[in-house]
């Protein structure tokens, strides 16, 4: 992403899989409508340029990220995301984005995610009790699977793609893992932002029942050992700090 004067944005893909992901954003952007919190707005878009890749123009969002200065009110930022989260999924459901036809399988059954979950978890026992995290994704994958229509997902809800102005949640960015299916997948922040009583605001506002929180307790531990285990020993301190701090909250929670 390269800023571009004071008002606007440039997004460059940097491979193929962030190319499709940019067509992704671009799409659903245009397409849909929120009240609660600011989105990018797109102004221009070329699926083909002389470079040979994708590039899309956006207006700039002031503020900053939700990690880097967190709103003063926790309880207050769950209920505007879950808020927005009603909004996103009151959106009429798009055969086309169904997550099963994605790349990233955000909102796919949980099952289908079990092999790579189990493998990270592993991967990552010489710091945490690898049995409690099994156990927790077992009580996951036992949970009633989504019954109702697919809906839309944001996918990557995580305190990056976040934004706070004031201190207070106001914008949302990064859709380009959104997807069609289980809603669950977008409960993550109950546990990658949350604690408490904000925790339960999300919930309650959702109207979350227990199946649903149970898979989005697997979606949360699930993308957080992923990432934990892939960039633990990487140059990306933030989403270090972030996955691990979830998987702190989910081993908290089921003490």
């Amino acid at each position: 992403m390269y800023r571009l004067g004071k008002s606007h944005v440039v997004r460059v893909p940097l491979h193929e899989y962030a190319a499709k992901a940019l067509q992704r954003e671009v799409s659903v952007l245009r397409q849909r409508k929120f009240r609660t919190l600011e989105v990018p707005t797109v102004c221009e878009y070329a699926k083909v340029t002389d470079r040979g890749v994708p590039i899309a123009l956006y207006s700039w969002m002031d503020g900053e990220d939700y990690f880097t200065v967190p709103p003063h009110s926790p309880d207050e930022a769950a209920e505007r995301l879950s808020r927005f989260l009603l909004e996103l999924r009151a959106n009429k459901a798009s055969d086309e984005y169904l997550s099963e036809k994605s790349d990233n399988r955000r909102g796919v059954p949980l099952e289908d995610r079990d092999p790579a979950t189990q493998k990270s978890i592993l991967e990552i026992a010489d710091e945490f009790d690898a049995k409690r995290l099994l156990n927790v994704w077992k009580d996951a994958l036992a949970a009633k699977p989504h019954n109702g229509p697919p809906v839309w997902l944001h996918g990557d809800l995580h305190a990056g793609n976040l934004i706070t102005q004031n201190g207070v949640l106001a914008g949302v960015i990064d859709f380009g893992l959104c997807a069609v299916g289980d809603p669950a997948a977008d409960i993550p922040p109950a546990w990658w932002l949350f604690d408490g009583e904000a925790r339960q605001v999300f919930r309650r506002t959702l109207k979350i029942d227990e199946n649903e929180w149970r898979r989005g307790r697997g979606w949360a531990l699930h993308n957080a050992v992923i990432a934990y285990s892939y960039y633990r020993d990487k140059d990306k301190l933030q989403l270090i700090r972030m996955s691990r701090d979830a998987i702190v909250r989910l081993l908290d929670e089921a003490s």
